[in-house]
C-alpha cells in the first residue's frame, strides 16, 4: 500500500518528503558535534550519497541550509524511485536524522472561576508559570463570550513531558483554595483571632451571636500554612 504523501511523478517513478531533524543536519553539515549528544555525525554530503548508493533513490536534500537560523522549522529531505526505494532510503534517513517529537499536550481540568485568578493581571501570573517552567498553557478564549453554565474548565499545557508535568503541579500549587466552617462561640465579646499566617486569609461572619462562619483563602500549594491556621482559629475559639 502506498502512503498518502507518496506523489507519483509523470516518468513513473514516486516522490516522498522526509521531515529531518535540523540540529542533526546542521551537525552533518557543519561538522560541528549537536549539542544534544555531543556525537560527531558523517559529512552530509558523503551521507546521502550512502543513503542513494544502498537504496538506489534519488535524494534531493537541503545543501544550501542556513546555519543557526532563528527558525526552529525541521527542514525537508525529497527522495525519489521506486517504492521499495523509497522506503529503503526514509529507513536509513530516518536512523539518523529522524525528528524527535519531544512536544507532548496535557488537558487538565481547572474550575473556570479561578482562570483569572491563575492568569493574574494582564497575564503575569501564568506568564511567570510559563518562563519557570518552559511550557505553553491555554485557558479556554471561548470563556469570555459565554454564559457561566456553558464554560470550560480545559486548560491545555504544551511542552516536554517532564516540564508539562512542572507546569501542572505549579498550576495546582497557585489554584486558590476556599474551606467554610462553622464554630461555636460562648463569650461576649467578638472573637479575635491573632498570629495568623499572612499567606491565608481569614473572614469571621456571625451567623448567630453563638454561632460564627469562619471562610479561609490561600493557594492550594501552601498546604502547611493552612493547617496553621486552622489550629489558631480552633486555639482563639477553645475547640478541643
Amino acid at each position: 500500500m502506498i502512503p498518502d504523501d507518496v506523489v507519483l511523478l509523470q516518468d513513473g517513478r514516486y516522490e516522498q518528503k522526509i521531515q529531518v531533524d535540523r540540529r542533526r543536519l546542521e551537525a552533518m553539515i557543519t561538522g560541528v558535534p549537536a549539542t544534544e549528544t555531543g556525537f560527531i555525525f558523517i559529512n552530509a554530503e558523503d551521507f546521502f550519497n550512502k543513503v542513494k548508493q544502498h537504496s538506489g533513490a534519488e535524494v534531493c536534500w537541503p545543501s544550501q541550509l542556513k546555519i543557526g537560523a532563528k527558525t526552529k522549522k525541521d527542514p525537508f529531505v525529497k527522495v525519489i524511485g521506486t517504492v521499495e526505494e523509497i522506503e529503503l532510503a526514509k529507513k536509513y534517513i530516518s536512523a539518523t536524522l529522524q525528528v524527535k517529537k519531544e512536544r507532548v499536550t496535557l488537558k487538565m481540568e481547572i474550575h473556570h472561576s479561578i482562570h483569572s485568578h491563575i492568569i493574574g493581571k494582564a497575564g503575569r501570573g501564568i506568564q511567570q508559570v510559563m518562563r519557570s517552567t518552559g511550557c505553553h498553557i491555554h485557558f479556554p478564549d471561548s470563556n469570555k463570550y459565554t454564559d457561566s453554565a456553558n464554560k470550560s474548565d480545559q486548560v491545555s499545557i504544551s511542552g516536554p513531558p517532564l516540564n508539562i508535568e512542572n507546569a501542572r503541579k505549579h498550576l495546582r500549587a497557585i489554584s486558590p483554595l476556599v474551606l467554610t466552617f462553622d464554630l461555636p462561640w460562648i463569650f461576649p465579646k467578638e472573637p479575635e483571632v491573632s498570629r495568623f499566617p499572612s499567606e491565608v486569609v481569614l473572614t469571621l461572619r456571625a451567623v448567630t451571636p453563638t454561632l460564627y462562619s469562619c471562610v479561609l483563602r490561600a493557594n492550594a500549594g501552601d498546604d502547611l500554612m493552612i493547617l496553621q491556621a486552622i489550629n489558631v482559629i480552633m486555639a482563639q475559639f477553645h475547640v478541643p
